[in-house]
């Protein structure tokens, strides 16, 4: 009998990898190819929601980018239907704030 206790919840070790920008970097970059190459708006999302979690959550991101809460929180609901495409004729693209610290949320 296998005994349980000694695995990880999946969620818990994916959020703590995503605590290191370099993790969070690839993993946005492999959800933007990704969406690029089947246009899966959800996964693309949640991917997103993956990291900001990670890095201090959703209400931590929009303090730091300066957004509306409600409305960033919004967009994660699925009741939203984001625009992400070529519009301006620019790939989106992951990359950490230079300054930022592994383990600190979103180089504070």
């Amino acid at each position: 009998m296998i005994d349980t206790k000694q695995f990880r919840n999946f969620e818990d070790v994916l959020r703590e990898e995503l605590r290191d920008p370099r993790e969070a970097e690839s993993y946005l970059e492999v959800a933007i190819d990704l969406y690029e190459e089947d246009g899966d708006k959800e996964a693309f999302l949640m991917a997103l929601q993956d990291v900001a979690e990670a890095q201090g959550g959703l209400d931590h991101l929009a303090m730091a980018a300066k957004l509306n809460q409600h409305k960033l929180l919004t967009l994660f609901s699925k009741k939203e239907n984001p625009r992400i495409g070529p519009g301006l004729g620019m790939k989106p693209m992951a990359q950490p704030v230079e300054n930022s610290n592994p383990t600190t949320p979103l180089g504070r």
